[in-house]
């Protein structure tokens, strides 16, 4: 019984071995293929933020005529009321 010790101790260790490098490798590609992921996710987030970026420069520039259609108007109803009177008219029935 004795002799059979060795070379089952060793059999095992080689199984255990080859379990091993399997397992290694599994997770391996297991984690290039999460780093792959979340390099596709960072690169939408990154474009996310170039849209957002430029969505908010685009209401920067909207805002920014808009204050200064408001100033315009003020200034036309110190200057002339009835053309002032008359716009706005013209702007709530036109859609």
């Amino acid at each position: 019984m004795k002799k059979y010790i060795g070379p089952v101790l060793s059999l095992a260790s080689i199984a255990m071995l080859f379990y091993i490098i399997y397992n290694q490798k599994h997770q391996i590609k297991e984690l290039k293929t999460s780093i792959n992921g979340s390099v596709q996710k960072t690169r939408t987030i990154d474009s996310l933020h170039t849209v957002i970026d430029s969505l908010s420069s685009e209401v920067f520039i909207e805002h920014t005529n808009y204050e200064r259609y408001e100033i315009a108007l003020d200034r036309l109803r110190d200057v002339s009321p009835k053309s002032a009177e008359e716009f706005d008219l013209f702007l709530s029935t036109t859609e």
